[in-house]
């Protein structure tokens, strides 16, 4: 069975109300170019995140951003801008990404080392 079939058979889950807020203040410290944190809805493994720019490669363009829990599934999906410290990551198909960080979660293997190599 491929990848993309595995993928699709995995639910993923809107972030529970209760946890928003905890969710935003992650958000918000990752966008400013802190490390990630413990996922606060499950607590078992660090949210995940991507940023895809669009209109190349010109700072503080608008994108879209992907933050999610690969333990409980959890995920939020944003339109805006992209931060400045955010470098694109080569090898992600645009046509690919949805909102649901399928194929992201399927590939992060490969996308993790780009993006630790761009933590400050």
């Amino acid at each position: 069975m491929s990848r993309e079939n595995i993928e699709e058979k995995r639910e993923w889950y809107d972030v529970e109300t209760i946890n928003e807020k905890a969710w935003y203040q992650i958000l918000s410290n990752i966008q400013a170019g802190i490390k990630s944190e413990l996922c606060p809805s499950c607590h078992v493994s660090f949210l995940r995140f991507f940023y895809w720019r669009h209109g190349g490669l010109e700072k503080r363009s608008g994108g879209g951003s992907w933050f999610w829990c690969s333990s409980c599934r959890q995920f939020m999906h944003f339109s805006g801008v992209v931060p400045d410290w955010w470098i694109r990551i080569e090898g992600v198909p645009y046509l690919r990404l949805t909102p649901i960080p399928d194929w992201l979660e399927a590939h992060w293997t490969e996308i993790e080392p780009q993006i630790v190599a761009m933590e400050r």
